[in-house]
């Protein structure tokens, strides 16, 4: 019996705790079981005979009381002089109470029955293994019986099985709420007697019910909230919380609350007497005279407060009314006074609404007002985005004091802010009033003349900005902007221009230029030595004709190289093995945020395509590890050699920073080019290089499906090895195995090592495994899978694998053309299936 009851047991037991176990039937159908879901499988046909045969057990009963559990001297060895004799004594074993064998066995077929749902049958075995384990005689029980009161409580909880009176208050409340809140003021009642059920639920009650009348939910009495509120207040007392004003809301207030202290103060204790004053206290003094007379006539409350307390709370109300009248003839006063200073709210109001406003002919009128009636200067209004640039503000405050001065300085700070806020044609409305303003007055004097000229230029950057926020959708006139840039640039060499523009301009200027493809001109500008941005513009556009004109068959000049790799030297100066100082490197003027600011604003691709080759150039020799490189077309365009030594890029923030860079150059460029396919290769190295492997995956996918036109075209030779191997390798980190076999199929010499050695992997597998099966055509892969699946006994997948192979579209026989239609639509298929996994 009791070896039968324990194996029973283990079956309903292991079922209950497989974690697996409610995927057995999907994986059944799908014919994929592993040996452990095999083997849940099993169990789960046998768990009906299992759980009958524990229920008949259970009503069985032992005249002896006891039962006789098996134990280690129960066993005699076999040994060759007593074959025939031998027989195990069972009687030496363990006498298990048969009261503790049944309360275990209710217990573990509960548990089942609870996993199963099957909450009828579990109420009733639960509920005798409690009348069970009740009735044992107190003390240690046996090692068997592991049955807890606490386990029995949390089943009689969970599926309301009712347990003792002692702990059935909270039960109680839990089923009143279950039951629209049915006798819930009774079930508080008795816990405000008891203390038993905690404050916390009882709040969330409270929260509850106001929620659910608030709502509609279920009607109720007028008065069912304030009463819980009531109650919850005198349980919680000396706290008093907002329950005054609850109190005064409430038209029955005062009788309610007299009703719910009557049963407390009956056998209140000293404590609760004393809390129960404190609250009252804290009451009265918070609710006016009326209510607080009303209250102490009821003998509740008399019989807690003494006369002299009342006295004092009524005395301290009188005051209290005596000091408002005070102080409502204080804001009379104070009322005069405000009227007496309104002209200088006035002033403050038309300030604010200049700050507020846009439009000109309002901001004309404000600053008329307020130059009419107070001296205070524009520039003083101390709002935070008004600020000017130096060339400007000197400008305009050379201006004679008055209208155009205060007008010129809010147009420009209002242009420069809806500059800022993207609002473009706002801030050239702006300036084009400024600029009519200006031509309206009669002095035309020098700085008039300077003023226009800076406001030109402001349009024009302004115009800059716009093409960069909204490239490659905007609505400029190109060969408009590459004008007025060429002219913007052009003063910098004029002898007879008495204002230059100011060096951000400059610089703006410039990328516009190589953005808008005007190579020829920025490589035979003269260079700007005091501005960083011209001079990286002039050696990109030199490299940028370069590649256009040699088509990749040219390495580039060194302009650009030299002037960029200085940037990551990390010692300016070495020593060399003599003592000697050997040659510096040439200092870059720029540093790693100039550049990273740099890239930011590029936006023609050829442009971005030489940036992400040289960075990339230099990361692969300062990394000098081939299995880490990352890849882009034309980067052997650039010298294999770092100027200086070696040794002055030899840090590991270098190869990190020239990462950080790169990364964001690519990933600022396919906001503008998300189709790049060099953009997007590039980029999934280096995630890859990073370890991010999974992101790298889907840039990988990414740029199949561009080059691919979303798998609408043959995938024969569209990709290189690179990324096949790449993929695999990531698959490999990722413990997708089967999709890594997949992937050495295509390779242009099918990689067998990595495909048996991935197949043969028996760790956890993180991939649909055999669902991929459909997409092998290799028929040396599918003859190993049959192979290894027989050895592991899976006929399962041995069978898949066995119907893949007679397949006839994969008959060794057939001619080139259906083999490679055959291979085609199975990589496709293969490769939509990994995009629906990384990169949707």
């Amino acid at each position: 019996m009791f070896s039968l009851s324990l194996f029973h047991r283990w079956v309903l037991k292991t079922l209950s705790n497989a974690i697996e176990f409610k995927q057995i039937r999907m994986n059944a159908v799908q014919g994929s079981l592993t040996e452990n879901e095999e083997l849940l499988s099993h169990l789960q046909s046998m768990s009906g005979r299992s759980e009958q045969f524990l229920k008949v057990l259970c009503t069985f009963n032992k005249p002896s009381g006891y039962i006789i559990v098996p134990t280690s001297q129960c066993f005699t060895a076999l040994i060759e002089q007593n074959v025939d004799t031998h027989r195990h004594d069972f009687t030496l074993g363990f006498q298990l109470n048969f009261m503790e064998f049944l309360c275990q066995i209710l217990f573990d077929l509960s548990a089942y029955q609870v996993y199963r749902e099957d909450y009828i049958e579990a109420k009733s075995n639960i509920a005798h293994c409690k009348r069970i384990f009740d009735s044992l005689p107190e003390g240690p029980v046996s090692p068997y019986c592991t049955v807890t009161q606490g386990d029995i409580q949390g089943y009689c909880e969970a599926i309301g099985v009712d347990v003792d009176e002692k702990n059935t208050l909270e039960l109680m409340l839990l089923d009143s709420i279950n039951n629209d809140y049915r006798n819930v003021i009774g079930i508080l009642q008795q816990d405000n007697l008891v203390n038993e059920i905690p404050m916390s639920a009882r709040i969330s009650l409270e929260l509850d019910v106001a929620a659910s009348l608030a709502t509609g939910k279920f009607s109720a009495a007028r008065d069912l909230l304030f009463q819980i509120q009531t109650l919850n207040a005198i349980r919680q007392a000396p706290v008093i919380s907002d329950y005054a004003t609850k109190l005064c809301a409430s038209k029955k207030g005062i009788d309610i609350l007299v009703w719910a202290l009557a049963p407390v103060l009956k056998n209140a204790t000293l404590e609760t007497k004393t809390k129960l004053q404190l609250f009252l206290l804290k009451l009265l003094d918070q609710c006016d005279e009326t209510t607080v007379q009303s209250l102490v006539k009821h003998k509740e409350v008399s019989t807690l407060l003494s006369k002299e307390e009342v006295a004092d709370i009524l005395e301290k109300k009188n005051m209290d009314q005596s000091s408002v009248l005070e102080s409502s003839s204080l804001m009379d006063a104070l009322w005069i006074t405000q009227n007496e200073s309104g002209r200088n709210c006035d002033l403050v109001a038309t300030e604010r609404q200049l700050i507020a406003s846009f439009n000109v002919e309002d901001i004309k009128q404000y600053i008329y007002t307020l130059c009419t009636n107070s001296n205070k200067c524009m520039w003083n209004l101390c709002h935070k985005r008004w600020q000017l640039p130096i060339p400007l503000q000197s400008v305009i405050m050379n201006f004679p004091a008055g209208f155009i001065q205060q007008y010129s300085f809010v147009i420009l700070a209002k242009a420069r802010e809806l500059n800022d806020m993207q609002e473009y044609a706002g801030a050239q409305n702006l300036l084009q009033s400024l600029e009519l303003e200006l031509k309206k007055q009669t002095q035309n004097s020098v700085l008039e003349f300077k003023l226009q000229q800076l406001i030109t230029w402001e349009s024009l950057h302004f115009s800059i900005n716009q093409l960069l926020d909204q490239w490659p959708a905007h609505s400029l006139d190109p060969k408009t902007l590459i004008t007025r840039s060429q002219e913007c640039l052009e003063c910098l060499q004029s002898n007879d221009n008495h204002v230059i523009p100011r060096l951000e301009i400059i610089e703006a200027c410039s990328l516009a230029l190589l953005n808008l493809m005007e190579w020829q001109y920025l490589s035979t500008f003269p260079m700007v030595q005091r501005c960083i941005a011209t001079q990286l513009c002039a050696s990109l556009a030199v490299a940028c004709i370069e590649m256009e004109k040699s088509k990749g068959n040219k390495k580039f000049s060194r302009d650009l190289w030299d002037l960029v790799v200085p940037i990551f030297a990390v010692n300016k100066r070495k020593h060399g093995n003599y003592g000697g100082p050997q040659p510096p490197v040439r200092e870059s003027p720029i540093s790693v945020l100039q550049m990273s600011q740099f890239l930011t604003k590029l936006r023609e691709p050829t442009a971005i395509i030489v940036m992400a080759t040289l960075f990339t150039r230099v990361y692969n020799i300062l990394r000098d590890d081939q299995s880490m490189e990352v890849h882009i077309e034309w980067m052997n365009l650039w010298p294999s050699m770092l100027p200086g030594n070696a040794a002055m890029y030899t840090n590991a923030r270098t190869v990190t920073s020239i990462l950080e860079i790169l990364s964001s150059l690519l990933t600022d460029a396919l906001r503008y080019e998300p189709n790049n396919v060099n953009f997007l290769k590039l980029l999934a190295d280096i995630f890859f290089v990073n370890k991010h492997f999974s992101s790298a995956m889907k840039y990988y996918i990414l740029s199949i499906i561009s080059i691919t036109d979303y798998f609408s075209r043959r995938i024969n030779r569209l990709v290189d090895n690179h990324v096949y191997r790449r993929m695999i390798k990531c698959c490999i980190y990722l413990q997708c195995y089967t999709q890594a076999a997949v992937l050495c199929q295509f390779l242009d010499e099918v990689d067998y090592t990595t495909a048996f050695k991935s197949l043969a992997e028996e760790n956890f597998c993180a991939d649909a495994m055999d669902s991929y099966y459909d997409c092998i055509w290799d028929m040396n892969i599918l003859e190993y899978l049959v192979c290894l699946h027989h050895k592991r006994n899976e006929y399962v997948r041995k069978q898949q694998a066995i119907n893949i192979i007679g397949l006839l579209e994969l008959n060794a026989n057939n001619n080139e053309e259906i083999k490679r239609e055959a291979a085609n639509k199975r990589k496709t298929k293969f490769l939509q299936a990994l995009a629906s996994q990384y990169v949707a």
